[in-house]
């Protein structure tokens, strides 16, 4: 996707998601121009590289910052997934009596040039897997609130990224 507000969803498939905030340096001030590469599972909870009937590249993009920071996403909202239990994985949660899902979530890398790149995801508020990932990525900072926007037509979250600048030389 190109300009702020594209929708990464490129098979129309799951129920809209605006995902929006700004990015900042450590002192406050909003980065021009950062670059936020975000990826995440359809309303199926497959990728496009696990699922041959979505189209390559469906729901990530590369989207840039504005003059304050602003970034604004369009997709669909994730939906939670089991691992594949058929190989080793699977022979290691159950052996160690755990469930193999994923809450649902979007990744992300945040950068800028003089800024340490930031490599994360979020994780949607209520999720019913939060508190059992098997991956253990979550963190309560990285749970969100998920709302409906002012005019009820898609899903909202708000998430502001902080960077840190690179060491002078």
């Amino acid at each position: 996707p190109g300009p702020a507000g594209d929708s990464a969803c490129l098979d129309g498939r799951g129920e809209p998601l605006r995902v929006e905030g700004r990015v900042l340096a450590t002192d406050g001030r909003p980065i021009e121009g950062a670059t936020c590469d975000f990826w995440g599972a359809n309303g199926d909870g497959l990728y496009d590289i696990q699922d041959e009937s979505q189209p390559a590249f469906n729901n990530r993009g590369v989207y840039t910052t504005d003059e304050e920071g602003r970034y604004v996403i369009m997709t669909i909202r994730p939906q939670f997934y089991g691992l594949p239990m058929d190989g080793p994985v699977g022979t290691l949660l159950e052996a160690t009596n755990r469930r193999g899902m994923r809450p649902a979530h979007l990744h992300f890398i945040v950068s800028a040039p003089g800024h340490h790149p930031l490599t994360t995801h979020i994780f949607l508020e209520g999720d019913p897997y939060l508190r059992e990932d098997a991956v253990f990525g979550v963190r309560e900072s990285l749970v969100v609130p998920l709302e409906r926007d002012a005019d009820g037509e898609c899903w909202l979250v708000r998430r502001d990224w902080v960077l840190a600048p690179l060491p002078e030389l």
